[in-house]
């Protein structure tokens, strides 16, 4: 399997990583000195603050990661996302179809496909890249709107 090339898109893709590396520095500086002021009123010595202050940041840090780069396999996980990768039937079939035609015309490589059997009409889109999207959609919006409207969600999807 060949990588793909570095395009526009990527290094967009990379500016906006470290933008975003970047405010995420900004708001744990911001909330170290909020902490370290905090934990300075109360009397406690300086070295001991230092450490608590390196501690909370590093928590803090920790946890947003994790949240950023392991939220979309999280969510999968706990909403018991079903790949389709082999039609079941003729309506996965179809929108398979749909989805590929849809990416083809946006350019760009095709989101995987997920299933979760709620009964709720939703549809949202995971991933970090447009090289790791995944489109979810509920059985309640599969049950409730006509191949038209489908294709139209499937559409806004890919937008995303």
């Amino acid at each position: 399997m060949t990588r793909p090339a570095f395009s526009t898109d990527t290094w967009l893709q990379l500016l906006q990583g470290l933008r975003s590396a970047l405010m995420l520095g900004l708001v744990l500086v911001a909330l170290g000195l909020a902490a370290g002021g905090f934990f300075w009123l109360l009397g406690m010595p300086l070295p001991l603050l230092q450490n608590a202050v390196t501690g909370l940041m590093l928590v803090a840090g920790s946890g947003s990661l994790l949240v950023l780069f392991g939220a979309p396999w999280i969510l999968r996980y706990r909403l018991g996302v079903r790949n389709i990768v082999q039609p079941a039937d003729s309506h996965e079939l179809q929108l398979l179809m749909h989805l590929r035609a849809l990416a083809r015309e946006a350019g760009i490589p095709t989101p995987r496909l997920g299933i979760i059997e709620r009964p709720v009409a939703n549809a949202f889109t995971v991933g970090l890249s447009r090289h790791s999207a995944q489109i979810v959609l509920a059985r309640g919006l599969l049950q409730s709107l006509s191949p038209a409207q489908l294709e139209a969600v499937l559409a806004h999807e890919i937008a995303h």
